[in-house]
């Protein structure tokens, strides 16, 4: 470690520690004139703050419109990068991007890569999205769906890219094997493509599935009136765990009703008369 930041971590702590023992109150960051001006260059910075990016400005965020989910990240979800969406099949990941999806999109194209069902252009337009917006791209071949999202996302023609990790099970002479999971490496390629295409890159992925390079990685769970969120990684901020979403607004048909108050579930009655 070179000497100056041997030295400013030895006043960091000396400080530190001196300011506890003489003051319950005061704040080391504000006595000191080095750990001011450190601050002030945003070279150092308290753990109730986000982490500065030196390399861009604020990160540009974009509403999803739900109120739980937008206030707890700040504004909303990043408008371009790698976005991680960790799930069971149909749990409503879709319904829970739309309002996203519809923003992002305007004049450019929505890529589909490899969904793993037929798609139906009567929900897509009930989301609110153009179909003629709409880039299918059917290909299972690993590798080969690899490098059409990449060239999608680097293109700048289209404004999203969706890839289902789950049915990319082809390998390169067609024959059917298990899904393999995406690598750091892949990851970190499809970041940058999306980065410099300004698009965004949202891959849908089994649960449980290793972190990698994203700027955030989103885990739904499903609850009787809409989705648990938890997100264990994301850039410039904390994790965060049970971020629940209400589905019952928009779609009521597709929620548990509400208990009535006056009903109590029979192994709870056991329980009370015990």
């Amino acid at each position: 470690m070179p000497s100056y930041k041997k030295f400013v971590w030895s006043f960091i702590e000396n400080t530190t520690v001196s300011s506890t023992v003489n003051s319950k109150h005061s704040s080391p960051q504000l006595q000191s004139p080095l750990l001011q001006e450190l601050r002030r260059q945003r070279q150092i910075w308290r753990a109730s703050e986000q982490v500065p990016d030196p390399s861009s400005s604020a990160q540009e965020l974009e509403p999803c419109q739900y109120a739980e989910l937008d206030h707890a990240l700040g504004g909303g979800l990043p408008k371009q990068g790698l976005l991680l969406i960790n799930s069971n099949f149909a749990l409503g990941e879709l319904r829970l991007l739309q309002h996203y999806l519809r923003k992002r999109l305007q004049d450019r194209l929505l890529a589909m890569i490899a969904p793993p069902h037929d798609l139906s252009s009567d929900a897509l337009i009930a989301m609110g999205l153009n179909v003629e917006q709409l880039l299918l791209i059917t290909q299972t071949q690993r590798d080969e769906s690899l490098w059409s999202a990449e060239q999608c996302l680097q293109s700048g023609r289209c404004a999203l890219v969706l890839l289902w990790e789950e049915a990319l099970t082809n390998d390169r002479k067609g024959q059917a094997r298990a899904s393999r999971a995406l690598t750091m490496a892949e990851s970190k390629r499809l970041k940058l493509a999306a980065e410099a295409g300004s698009s965004t890159m949202i891959v849908f992925r089994k649960p449980a599935s290793p972190n990698l390079a994203a700027d955030i990685n989103m885990e739904l769970e499903a609850k009787p009136r809409g989705l648990c969120i938890h997100i264990p990684k994301r850039q410039r901020g904390w994790p965060l765990r049970d971020i629940s979403v209400d589905f019952s607004r928009d779609w009521p048909e597709l929620c548990v009703p509400k208990r009535p108050q006056n009903v109590i579930p029979l192994q709870a009655y056991q329980k009370q008369a015990r």
